[in-house]
């Protein structure tokens, strides 16, 4: 029997490995232990670090502390306010920034994975750092606003969305909800309010690509 994409990237998912593997899943503790490390390595409090990323001191602690997963947009506003692009702030490795005629090529599951109780993204081209673009392949876990906390996200960043498995509920803020099928796709403004619920028996998988508005030249060594 053929894997499907779904089985396989939440496969990946829960074999949890160090942040000293590239392609591997990054957990919540690996991923807060790095934030942890970044801020002291720029020697700010947590107080200090929220004033510069927008983001709660609270939120921040439970990030570093491991109790909660950040969701796309807290990730990209740490990356913007650490002056580190995204690729770097989850430690993909990624390399070549500002080289000619760059190329990333992923033949199967490669890119680290970033969790969360509604999606389960994987970064794609991760061996790049400074992209203008930012491709994520992602398992649509949420089945209901619920898993949004009911919230809608917003993140900066023009967004173009296609369903590759499955088929998704796309909510918003000014539209009325769409079905979305296998092949269609659907371009918006990610500072709109969206979320996407797997309608399908099996979860989802949908392939989008937003604008990499962390991308911005690095002051930390990483």
């Amino acid at each position: 029997m053929v894997e499907s994409t779904s089985d396989a990237v939440l496969s990946r998912a829960s074999k949890h490995t160090l942040l000293t593997e590239p392609a591997a899943p990054i957990s919540r503790n690996a991923f807060g232990e790095r934030l942890r490390h970044l801020r002291r390595e720029l020697g700010w409090t947590l107080e200090q670090a929220s004033a510069e990323t927008g983001v709660a001191k609270s939120t921040l602690s439970k990030i570093e502390n491991g109790g909660m997963s950040p969701t796309f947009d807290l990730i990209q506003k740490i990356a913007a306010g650490l002056r580190l692009d995204l690729v770097d702030l989850v430690g993909a490795g990624g390399s070549n920034q500002g080289a000619a005629a760059r190329r990333s090529l992923m033949q199967g599951e490669q890119g680290p994975l970033l969790e969360g109780k509604a999606y389960v993204h994987e970064l794609l081209a991760s061996d790049l750092s400074h992209k203008k673009m930012l491709p994520f392949r992602t398992v649509v876990r949420a089945r209901n606003l619920r898993d949004f906390n009911g919230k809608l996200i917003r993140h900066l960043g023009e967004v173009f969305l296609t369903v590759l498995e499955g088929s998704v509920m796309f909510m918003s803020e000014f539209y009325g909800p769409v079905e979305l099928h296998e092949g269609h796709c659907i371009y918006f403004d990610g500072q709109m309010g969206h979320a996407l619920i797997s309608t399908s028996e099996k979860d989802a998988v949908v392939m989008w690509v937003s604008d990499n508005h962390s991308s911005v030249p690095s002051n930390i060594g990483v």
